[in-house]
């Protein structure tokens, strides 16, 4: 739905524990590269501490204040990249050790197969749901 991938929270943990993803959008598993995104994040987040480290030494020699914030936005973006930098490592470390790298699976049928039908022995045309006299009752017109 809306490309968000729904369904069995077991097959979603499978598939990420063996390094694997599904895009629910063109209906194909496989190996989960998330490397080039996490170095983009971590360009972009090298980006961001060179403005805020550029924009605390600016305020440095002005109001105490804004220097004080500008000290902490530099902080703050510092943290962004130490964060970027290590799910830059986990997705490496993924990567590597993702089950059958480079094969991409585009599955048939997704979903269990539905019960067995049986037909009633009571009613030779009705189809039941299942293989028990039981449960299936006669058709009758009228």
């Amino acid at each position: 739905m809306d490309g968000q991938l729904l369904g069995d929270p077991i097959e979603l943990a499978a598939l990420h524990a063996i390094g694997w993803g599904y895009a629910a959008d063109t209906g194909v598993a496989q190996a989960d590269d998330q490397v080039p995104a996490a170095e983009k994040a971590v360009r972009e987040a090298e980006t961001r501490l060179k403005e805020a480290q550029r924009a605390a030494g600016a305020a440095a020699g002005g109001d105490a204040a804004r220097a004080a914030q500008a000290a902490v936005g530099a902080r703050q973006a510092g943290d962004a990249l130490e964060q970027a930098t290590r799910a830059k490592a986990r997705a490496e470390r993924r990567r590597e050790s993702a089950a059958q790298r480079g094969l991409v699976v585009r599955p048939v049928q997704r979903h269990h197969s539905p019960p067995p039908r049986c037909v009633s022995p009571h009613a030779p045309l009705l189809i039941t749901p299942r293989c028990s006299a039981t449960t299936s009752r006669r058709h009758s017109s009228g």
